[in-house]
């Protein structure tokens, strides 16, 4: 069977083991909303991505969207993934531990350390196709360069899709 196909299969399955555990607003698809309104008032926002269980900046349009929608990372992070909620990336299921010194995962396994205690073996191959699909590759018109605090054109944020601008 094609390796992609079992990936897919594998990272579905955690997938829907875990919704549960999530608040539902995380699950909420992006949604840049509209400028149409009186008052409307574009930013950076963050969006928790169900795909990839990552939150990404987006650019809000200002009015209407949705619920999936924060004022900072560290908010979005609180939210939908707590640190009770540590997993591999994508929800891919763990094979067990390993200590702060990165040892104790099988071969073609790599040590994810958690926030407290120790960490957890993650297939890298899952670790590797979710790295290269974070850095997507945007023409220079498709994404703002900005530093968070000032708002002045010197860190490029990048999303998850092209579209999102800050993607």
């Amino acid at each position: 069977m094609n390796s992609s196909l079992v990936i897919l299969a594998y990272l579905l399955g955690s997938f829907l083991s875990v919704q549960g555990d999530q608040n539902p607003i995380c699950s909420l698809a992006l949604d840049r909303g509209h400028e149409y309104c009186a008052n409307a008032a574009p930013q950076l926002r963050y969006y928790h991505d169900v795909e990839t269980d990552i939150c990404f900046p987006f650019w809000y349009n200002g009015c209407a969207g949705n619920n999936n929608s924060f004022a900072s990372l560290k908010e979005c992070y609180d939210t939908c993934k707590p640190e009770t909620m540590f997993r591999c990336i994508g929800n891919a299921l763990s094979t067990g531990q390993c200590d702060r010194d990165m040892k104790g995962c099988p071969y073609g396994y790599s040590c994810l350390l958690g926030p407290y205690g120790p960490g957890i073996c993650c297939d890298q191959q899952v670790e590797d196709q979710w790295l290269t699909e974070m850095k997507p590759v945007c023409d220079e018109d498709s994404y703002y360069p900005w530093d968070k605090e000032s708002w002045e054109n010197t860190e490029k944020l990048i999303g998850r899709k092209c579209c999102h601008e800050y993607v």
